[in-house]
């Protein structure tokens, strides 16, 4: 019985030893072969890391044997790798982010603690994976060889051998590396992260593999694939990437005007209105979305609760709507020698993120956008449609309009008002 225990207390030791996240050591490389920064970078992209001697192998066979016990302790959904195919993808991922090690290293980063980088050094850094031949993506930048998804999905879809690499840059300029293999009827996915060290060297910070219980590639552009676990585990099960590219001025479009307001604490894109109806807005909610497209002097330290100054609310709703004054008094929550009413927005809810997919420019100089709400979490890139109606001004932005087109799907988040009459 004692040695039963003994045998369990191994496992469950090297369970957490092998399958937990491997945080490195801000000042230690991960590979001992990294030479220090001088005029090459850290990581020696060309060093050949792939050879594993016989003892390697006899520790990786062992290391097989007790994973497969672990796998009966551990009550989770990943699936035990061995050291050799640990050893794989952190090379592949490590050389992938050597990649673009010098862009990093020279990029300015925030002040704060998530040390956020440039859009613009973001997408140089995508743009140094693509010359490279790799697969990559950031959120701000369309997908570089998405021709390698669409492979990848033909070959599986035969249900052939195949594999994928999939690198996407964060913002703060970490990787995300997803390694995609088909063999028969069965698709596993391991997701490597890489982050970087004080002294701008790559570093792997975290290791798991799943199976994939479904793929799928959508009209709009989207490879969607769903993570064969539990529903108990604290992650999400479906996770997709958009591999088609969308046009440029689309994507600004949604970045300086729809992006913003989004479709969390407000209604401007949940409701039908236009100017000759506008009773559905909630004004006062607004306020926190509509203020920083109209100014830049937005105060993000005002308290949970206040009132705002009646010439500021009434500019605001004025420049940004197809408003009066007199109309905004009817509409808003006003209180006498106090103000607007205003409460910020602190419950974040599981809601889609907007799209713009094309556009159209009227005669009075307006622009009609067709917008799709993408839940990426409900596994759908088309949650429900909307066409907003918008001005761009030489001060911002008025919205003139929004109209809501059914879609199959038809997932709209709930909203209930902060502050109404």
């Amino acid at each position: 019985m004692k040695r039963s225990v003994k045998k369990l207390v191994l496992v469950m030791a090297l369970i957490f030893l092998s399958g937990c996240s491997r945080k490195a050591d801000e000042n230690v490389n991960i590979k001992a072969d990294t030479a220090p920064i001088k005029e090459e970078p850290l990581f020696d992209a060309n060093s050949d890391s792939d050879s594993v001697s016989d003892s390697d192998d006899e520790a990786a066979g062992d290391l097989n044997d007790i994973s497969w016990e672990a796998e009966q302790y551990s009550g989770t959904d990943e699936i035990a790798m061995s050291i050799r195919e640990q050893q794989e993808w952190e090379q592949k991922a490590l050389k992938a982010a050597a990649c673009y090690q010098r862009i990093y290293q020279s990029a300015k980063k925030s002040d704060d603690l998530n040390q956020t980088i440039s859009e613009h050094d973001i997408n140089k850094m995508v743009s140094a994976l693509s010359e490279a031949g790799y697969c990559a993506v950031a959120k701000s930048c369309n997908m570089a060889h998405p021709e390698y998804v669409t492979e990848f999905c033909d070959k599986a879809n035969r249900q052939e051998n195949a594999s994928l690499e999939v690198y996407q840059v964060n913002d703060s300029g970490g990787l995300l590396a997803f390694f995609f293999c088909c063999t028969g009827n069965k698709i596993t996915v391991t997701g490597a992260s890489v982050s970087w060290n004080q002294k701008g060297s790559p570093v792997l910070t975290d290791m798991h593999k799943y199976g994939v219980d479904d793929y799928r590639l959508t009209e709009n552009g989207y490879f969607f694939y769903r993570l064969s676990i539990s529903d108990t585990m604290a992650i999400s099960e479906e996770n997709a990437f958009r591999i088609i590219a969308i046009d440029e001025e689309c994507q600004r479009l949604n970045e300086a005007y729809i992006k913003p307001v989004g479709y969390q604490g407000n209604n401007l894109f949940l409701t039908d209105w236009d100017e000759r109806n506008m009773d559905s807005l909630s004004l006062n909610d607004l306020f926190e979305y509509l203020y920083p497209l109209s100014s830049d002097d937005f105060n993000q330290e005002m308290p949970e609760k206040s009132y705002v100054d009646p010439a500021l609310f009434e500019q605001t709703m004025v420049a940004c709507l197809p408003l009066t004054v007199k109309q905004v008094r009817e509409r808003a929550v006003y209180e006498k020698n106090k103000g607007y009413q205003w409460e910020r927005f602190y419950t974040p809810q599981l809601a889609p993120v907007p799209e713009v997919r094309s556009y159209e420019r009227n005669e009075d100089g307006s622009i009609t956008l067709l917008v799709h709400a993408v839940c990426l979490d409900y596994g759908t890139d088309l949650a429900f449609a909307h066409k907003v109606t918008l001005l761009e001004t030489a001060d911002g932005v008025r919205f003139l309009a929004n109209e809501i087109i059914p879609s199959e799907v038809h997932i709209m988040p709930e909203y209930t008002p902060r502050i109404s009459k």
